[in-house]
């Protein structure tokens, strides 16, 4: 109805269908609303929030302009650990020759919801990946001295090297993680081992895990105080420097930086009442995380859990997806045999029974260390850790001498020993040489396949022609002779001295006429021997 209470809707009979629609009245100049009647409607019946969504999108409301008043709840150290990725506002430069400028490094950072302590962290260059987010992983629950001694951090600074900051390692109860590479990489076999519980994010919504967004805030807007190259050159407007040309660290000094940051985020005062529980409260202990995670640890209790190195370093490799063969596990063309007691009954579920109409689904997961080729490690139920699967020798093919990139040492003759990368280039270098003889090869197949039509085609005419009047049975008599006198024709004619006269052996060579001959012998000749055509 419009404000004269007649209806705007008019039903109209289409003539060729017969379908009677609701169709829109125009309406009359007199009727339609003034600018000002349809912003009074407008903003009586929209309300502000439906505007704003109606704007920007539902999605862009959701992610910046709703209200937030949600919040996570743990009870003790461990129980929730988020982890998130970004690419620093940060540009570094090579530190060899000719020092230029190598980009933007990416960060991951794994935080304590409970205490606010970064537990665990890694960087790298390139984009986040499935195999960064697990080395994350790593550093999370293992000991952190080993990278510090790689890359030469503080190497003066004795009392940050001693801090038992350094030490602390573990695995949650629960992790957080979004829509990004780690919903495809952490396998179900680590859930199960470690009894983790994943909760993932919807995606676009970074408050559900606002703790380690923001912990990227902290350490980045510290960071921009040291390094003048802060600054995201995708985002630079006309007139504005380049801030690329300001780069002035390489990636151990940027890495080192971070370390500092992350020390200092941890000894930190946390400006969050909310992350004080009334145990710590009565024991006095002031809002820094790693006093509210040791703390939380020695008297609320925890559910984090710490394991030996190689346990966790065999348990977050990378997977891969192999094929169970009877010749062994088969990963990437290479195949691999367990190392446990009763492996055979492993191999020979593949097989097949006469009775099987449909082949077994025989994929499994298997997790690959990226510096070794020669073993896999397979895991399965009932065994607390991975089995291990190495190379067998008939997989172990020479490498080739020289190839333009990956392999290192020309001299090898085996692929054992070579990483993961050095055997892909392999492959590369395979798939490049197969694909530039494919052509040639496309070509031979296609001039024998001409060449075999034709004679086919010649064949078939010639032997209508001879046998067009012939009826089927006569056709036949010759098959059905041979088969009675147990003449087996498969070559030239295996004949004996006493039998054949010397006349035949030195005279006749013909295949046909010595198989009649070997067709037409007499009773006399059958009790001699027996009479074959045969290879000579």
């Amino acid at each position: 109805m419009d404000s004269n209470g007649s209806p705007i809707y008019e039903e109209v009979t289409n003539k060729d269908t017969g379908i009677t629609e609701l169709v829109q009245k125009q309406l009359p100049e007199n009727n339609k609303p003034t600018e000002r009647q349809f912003r009074g409607y407008y903003y009586t019946h929209y309300s502000k929030e439906k505007r704003e969504k109606n704007r920007i999108g539902d999605r862009t409301y959701m992610l910046t302009r709703r209200a937030i008043t949600g919040s996570k709840k743990t009870l003790y150290p461990g129980h929730m650990f988020e982890i998130d990725a970004t690419v620093l506002v940060f540009y570094i430069r090579s530190h060899h020759p000719p020092f230029n400028l190598i980009g933007q490094p990416t960060f991951y950072v794994i935080i304590d919801v409970y205490s606010r302590f970064i537990i665990g962290w890694h960087m790298c260059l390139g984009k986040p990946s499935g195999a960064n987010a697990l080395a994350a992983l790593v550093n999370m629950a293992s000991d952190k001295t080993k990278i510090l001694d790689a890359i030469g951090y503080n190497d003066n600074d004795d009392f940050l090297r001693s801090d038992s900051h350094f030490l602390i390692k573990g695995i949650p109860k629960q992790l957080v993680i979004d829509q990004a590479e780690l919903r495809k990489t952490v396998p179900e076999h680590i859930q199960k081992r470690f009894n983790i519980h994943i909760i993932h994010t919807p995606a676009k919504r970074p408050d559900w895990k606002g703790t380690v967004e923001k912990g990227f805030d902290i350490l980045q807007n510290w960071a921009a105080i040291y390094d003048p190259s802060h600054g995201n050159y995708a985002k630079k407007r006309y007139g504005d420097p380049d801030i690329r040309k300001s780069s002035i660290k390489t990636f151990t000094m940027l890495y080192c930086d971070f370390i500092d940051l992350i020390y200092l985020h941890n000894h930190s005062l946390i400006k969050n009442p909310r992350i004080l529980s009334n145990i710590s409260l009565q024991d006095q202990v002031p809002p820094i995380p790693i006093q509210l995670f040791n703390h939380g640890i020695e008297n609320v209790g925890g559910q984090i859990k710490a394991l030996d190195e190689g346990t966790i370093r065999k348990h977050f490799l990378r997977t891969g997806q192999a094929t169970i063969t009877r010749e062994g596990i088969k990963y990437k063309g290479l195949f691999f045999k367990p190392l446990v007691d009763g492996y055979e009954d492993l191999l020979s579920s593949s097989k097949k029974t006469q009775y099987a109409k449909t082949i077994v689904n025989n994929k499994v997961t298997i997790l690959e260390h990226h510096a070794i080729i020669d073993s896999i490690y397979l895991p399965l139920d009932g065994y607390p850790d991975p089995i291990e699967c190495s190379l067998l020798d008939k997989s172990d093919f020479k490498v080739q001498v020289e190839l333009p990139e990956g392999v290192l040492k020309s001299t090898r003759n085996s692929i054992r020993g070579l990483c993961w990368t050095e055997f892909d280039d392999i492959r590369s270098e395979y798939n490049i040489n197969f694909t530039s003889a494919q052509e040639s090869v496309g070509k031979l197949r296609a001039d024998m396949d001409k060449r075999l039509t034709a004679r086919s085609e010649e064949a078939h005419k010639e032997t209508d022609a001879l046998t067009k009047s012939m009826p089927q049975n006569q056709f036949l008599d010759g098959a059905k002779e041979l088969s009675r006198n147990n003449f087996h024709i498969s070559g030239a004619i295996q004949h004996r001295k006493d039998v054949w006269p010397r006349r035949h052996r030195d005279t006749e060579k013909s295949f046909l006429f010595k198989a009649f001959l070997c067709a037409s012998v007499s009773p006399w000749q059958k009790k001699q021997g027996s009479y074959f055509v045969t290879n000579p």
